[in-house]
C-alpha cells in the first residue's frame, strides 16, 4: 500500500480538529483511521 502523502492544509486541518474534538491523539487517529501521523503539539 503506498504511503499517504498529506497536504500541509490537510495537516492542519486534523491538528485543529483534533484539538477541539477532546480527543487523545490515539483516539482521534483511530476514530479518522489514521496511520502513522505525527501530530505536533505546537
Amino acid at each position: 500500500m503506498p504511503k499517504i502523502r498529506w497536504t500541509l492544509d490537510q495537516k492542519k486541518h486534523h491538528v485543529a480538529a483534533w484539538r477541539t474534538s477532546g480527543l487523545t491523539r490515539e483516539q482521534y487517529c483511530d476514530l479518522y483511521d489514521i496511520r502513522n501521523v505525527a501530530v505536533s503539539s505546537h
